[in-house]
């Protein structure tokens, strides 16, 4: 007869959860950690110290890929460490690739499923360069507000509301004005013609 304690039972029901990797620095020793806004891609300066953490479920292993090249493997028992103050889990500091330039895959596996592939690249990276960068982001996301704007402008005021605008953040298209009802304060979009003349009959104001 096999006895089936309840620590058994709780390990067999954990369930998977969703798994992250991100990159944080250790060492701020040059320029450091930035982001790609065309590749999206996390770029390491070369020389820089830093780490890989994760969060979810600890994966039974994880191959890194160098420039397409599978470069080493590591194993939850002896490379990756659980509970940081990073995170959940983290390859040890002592992994490092400041040294090596290149672009970096790793392939998180977990139950002999490939569940999580993550990229970044490590290469010099200059002041000038990094400024090319925060100008870009600043650009791209300039970008992405207006395009965010032009979306929620074709919907109706109440269904931006919906969509967890609030009433006075309401966006209209361009040729009309953001008003409120005087009989319940909700917003409208009308015609900026007719403004001063709903105002006027106190149907509406600003």
């Amino acid at each position: 007869m096999t006895l089936i304690f309840s620590s058994d039972i709780l390990a067999e029901e954990e369930k998977f959860r969703t798994q992250s990797v991100d990159v944080f620095s250790v060492v701020d020793s040059s320029i450091g950690i930035i982001k790609d806004p065309n590749t999206k891609l996390t770029i390491v300066d070369l020389g820089s110290f830093y780490g890989i953490g994760g969060n979810g479920t600890i994966p039974d292993k994880i191959k890194f890929f160098r420039d397409n090249h599978l470069w080493t493997t590591i194993n939850k028992e002896t490379r990756i460490s659980p509970s940081t103050s990073h995170s959940e889990w983290q390859i040890p500091q002592t992994f490092f690739f400041n040294e090596l330039p290149g672009t970096y895959k790793l392939i998180l596996i977990t139950n002999n499923t490939e569940t999580l592939t993550f990229e970044f690249m490590v290469k010099q990276i200059t002041e000038e360069s990094k400024e090319n960068y925060l100008i870009n982001n600043m650009n791209n996301n300039s970008i992405e507000e207006n395009d965010e704007r032009r979306f929620h402008s074709k919907m109706p005021p109440l269904k931006q509301i919906a969509n967890g605008i609030s009433s006075i953040d309401v966006i209209c298209k361009e040729d009309l004005q953001l008003v409120f009802k005087n009989m319940d304060d909700n917003p409208a979009c009308v015609k900026t013609t007719t403004v001063d003349k709903l105002i006027e009959r106190g149907w509406a104001k600003l």
